[in-house]
């Protein structure tokens, strides 16, 4: 791919992640598809190990949800287990997870300390993961959640911080 060649290019330190996204139809064979979703990463972009591999289904307490792009508590720690297998293969630094979904059953994640990293939502319109805000019915909040993976040393990513284009007037 193009970003393989440039990453060859590159001699500053960069930190490269990647994701994954298993959906139903792959849950049959979750570590065939994790392992075969984290090789084609490393081959697209040249290289011989990712700094992060993130899960990247929204989390709820009903699979499925969300056109099939959720998964429960129970299967993001089995999808857990299984990059952890990768990481001492080597082909990963870290691990982590994208903090969409329940709050609640996000909060559960971070404190089970399973993960590296975590991808919180997070912008002008929506800063409940570092602010205490009143719950406001149909609005989702994080509850402080930079808090608590600062607390817990997990790290953190930045995601939608323009609002998925709303701040800048385009999608």
């Amino acid at each position: 791919s193009n970003l393989g060649e440039i990453l060859r290019l590159i001699t500053e330190d960069v930190i490269v992640s990647s994701k994954v996204r298993p959906l139903p139809e792959e849950w049959k064979d979750l570590q065939g598809s994790i392992t075969k979703s984290v090789d084609d990463s490393l081959k697209r972009l040249n290289l011989d190990v990712l700094d992060i591999i993130q899960i990247h289904n929204h989390l709820t307490e009903e699979e499925e949800a969300r056109f099939g792009m959720s998964v429960s508590f129970d299967r993001l720690m089995h999808m857990a287990e299984i990059l952890r297998d990768v990481q001492s293969m080597g082909k990963v630094r870290f691990i982590g997870f994208t903090g969409l979904g329940e709050p609640g059953l996000i909060h559960k994640v971070i404190e089970s300390k399973v993960f590296d990293t975590v991808q919180v939502y997070y912008n002008l319109l929506q800063t409940s993961a570092g602010y205490k805000l009143p719950e406001i019915n149909g609005v989702e909040n994080y509850s402080q959640l930079l808090s608590k993976t600062a607390d817990l040393g997990i790290g953190t990513i930045a995601i939608r911080v323009l609002a998925g284009g709303i701040l800048t007037d385009s999608p």
